[in-house]
């Protein structure tokens, strides 16, 4: 059975708390390959990378999360969902690392750092 797990979280937005409840799910094989097909580590440097890349892994992973919903967390929040995805996938991790492929998804997962943060720089260019 596809693992998954339901996370409650308190939003603030348009300066109102909502409550958005997340479910976190468990990557199927199909979603695997689909998330890597075509992919270059590389996809990420930049903003409008960066962007097509948590576009593409979102739906892959959660039925109710979009980028968007990221300008409303709060860092502990984005980390609390992190946390979620690595114990749903947490065979699927433990594979990579038994292939050796462990140091693929780290690289990615800088280039996705490297890519956020240009996002950041790239906002905080249009507000001065």
């Amino acid at each position: 059975m596809r693992k998954s797990k339901t996370l409650e979280l308190e939003v603030i937005k348009n300066d109102a708390t909502e409550k958005k409840k997340i479910t976190v799910k468990e990557l199927r094989v199909k979603d695997v390959l689909q998330f890597f097909d075509g992919l270059s580590i590389s996809d990420a440097k930049d903003t409008a990378g960066f962007l097509a890349l948590a576009s593409k892994i979102l739906p892959l992973t959660t039925d109710d999360l979009t980028f968007e919903d990221f300008k409303d967390f709060t860092p502990s929040e984005i980390k609390e969902i992190y946390e979620a995805f690595k114990e749903v996938n947490s065979v699927f991790f433990s594979m990579l690392g038994q292939l050796g492929l462990d140091k693929v998804l780290e690289e990615l997962q800088q280039q996705i750092i490297q890519g956020f943060r240009g996002h950041v720089v790239d906002s905080l260019k249009q507000v001065m």
